[in-house]
């Protein structure tokens, strides 16, 4: 935790292009000279569970936090990084969404299960109702951890914990089954999910800088709801600037469709992916928009992706593959009218 109290919206501040492997001593080194209080870098995660390159950083005070951003597009390596300002709100909810995740996970439980699909009444106790004696819920009601979206309410999903791989594999075989007078379905978990669940209805859409705040509780931009990109922006190509066409847009995706199940999909394709560049697209109930953007190394490795597995089966399911730019997609995350892109 931090160890200077209350955390103030003019002490933080967002910083993008992180190298993957960067540490918290690389991040203090970065902006060498200012003080960051203990516990004061958070950085947020793929759907991997490895780092995305992006963290907020609380400052111990303002004056620091100023000066910080004058490191705007400085070098760290052979990267150069974004400095944004950013809330107090936006810190605490990564800080929260960690240790939430972190606390729940914490146990000899072996798989995580998520729900979705859940009368927005449905209790705790009424999950491990749904599973029964014979596939147990570990510790009860106490592994079962409900979602709840921006405005506090229910938003139909749930992450449980089970204690073995065998309980695990009997759970998801009720998949679909009816719980109230809805079907629900099951999808295997992580505890890296469950952190990027928590912290994308604490999180915020990210890719259009400066930050602006949506709605209270939870994510970034005014009272329209664009899509929300988890684990976050794309990062803009080294060599092509944001109008050259080195990303691809995925739509028609499974809802459960994973990072994994993209590169999967992109087969050779995939070796050509620039580093953490999947990105899956989340709605603002944090559930899976069917959407991905791929940034690949160059726009002709793009070009060639999408030629070739444009309308290429997914499971049941066709793709539809285009090639587009970092500003393509800024343009569809700033417009109101495209919530499901």
């Amino acid at each position: 935790s931090c160890s200077l109290g209350p955390v103030l919206d003019d002490t933080v501040l967002r910083a993008r292009g992180l190298p993957w492997q960067a540490s918290d001593q690389d991040v203090a080194n970065f902006f060498r000279g200012l003080n960051i209080p203990r516990g004061g870098i958070a950085f947020c995660l793929n759907m991997q569970g490895r780092r995305n390159g992006e963290a907020f950083i609380r400052f111990e005070n303002g004056d620091h936090r100023d000066l910080a951003l004058r490191r705007h597009k400085m070098h760290l390596g052979t990267r150069y990084i974004e400095v944004y300002k950013a809330s107090a709100q936006d810190f605490l909810r990564i800080v929260r969404g960690m240790s939430i995740a972190a606390n729940f996970v914490s146990t000899n439980a072996e798989v995580i299960i998520r729900m979705r699909g859940l009368p927005f009444s449905t209790k705790a106790a009424d999950v491990v109702r749904f599973f029964g004696d014979d596939v147990p819920v570990y510790r009860g009601e106490g592994g079962i951890l409900m979602v709840r979206g921006r405005n506090g309410k229910a938003t139909g999903d749930a992450f449980v914990l089970f204690e073995t791989e065998e309980h695990g594999r009997a759970a998801l075989k009720k998949h679909r089954e009816v719980l109230g007078s809805r079907y629900v379905e099951l999808f295997r978990s992580s505890q890296s999910e469950v952190q990027q669940v928590l912290s994308s209805l604490s999180l915020f859409m990210m890719g259009v800088p400066p930050l602006a705040m949506l709605p209270n509780p939870l994510p970034q931009h005014p009272p329209f709801h664009p899509p929300m990109f988890l684990p976050g922006p794309v990062p803009y190509a080294a060599n092509g600037g944001s109008n050259a066409k080195d990303c691809l847009r995925l739509r028609g995706l499974p809802f459960s469709a994973t990072v994994q199940d993209v590169l999967d999909f992109l087969k050779e394709h995939a070796a050509y992916v620039a580093p953490g560049g999947v990105h899956m697209v989340y709605n603002t109930q944090g559930r899976p928009s069917g959407d991905a953007y791929v940034q690949l190394l160059s726009p002709d490795f793009a070009a060639a992706a999408a030629n070739e597995l444009h309308k290429h089966h997914m499971g049941e399911r066709y793709i539809e593959v285009f090639p587009c730019s970092n500003s393509d997609i800024s343009a569809v995350i700033a417009s109101s009218t495209l919530n499901q892109t």
